[in-house]
């Protein structure tokens, strides 16, 4: 009895340190967050934007585009194919599905998951509306 209270008892600490420490570092987002676009991006947050998606496919370099994320919530990111001196897939046609990334908006801030189910992770110098406040926007 006296080793199964202490077992309890240790198991209730360790997910009380657990949960301290995640919300401490802000690794926990918001659990409303919505489909989002980026709202004029200055050269600060495109290269915040650069880094995150880097840091989310394990340091692979990524090449993005001014323009990503202002027009769609959806960011897809194709597989660099090694290719031959001649400029050739050296494996021929990639049969691989590009990456996915989504950003959200949500407690004040602008998120970025990699799809499906990835992590996400806070982008802290981006601004962004809602996809349909967006909208709403330009027409009103």
């Amino acid at each position: 009895m006296h080793s199964m209270l202490r077992c309890v008892v240790g198991f209730f600490l360790s997910l009380a340190l657990l949960l301290s420490t995640a919300c401490s570092a802000g690794a926990l987002p918001p659990s409303d967050l919505e489909p989002a676009r980026l709202l004029d991006p200055t050269q600060e947050a495109h290269a915040e934007l650069v880094q995150v998606v880097n840091r989310l496919l394990g340091g692979v370099p990524v090449t993005l585009s001014r323009e990503a994320l202002t027009n769609s919530s959806i960011l897809v990111v194709e597989r660099a194919e090694p290719r031959n001196l001649q400029q050739r897939p050296l494996a021929g046609r990639s049969l691989e599905a590009p990456l996915r990334f989504q950003l959200l908006e949500g407690a004040g801030g602008c998120w970025l998951r990699l799809l499906p189910q990835g992590p996400v992770q806070r982008l802290n110098e981006a601004r962004c509306v809602r996809e349909e406040a967006q909208g709403q926007q330009a027409g009103g």
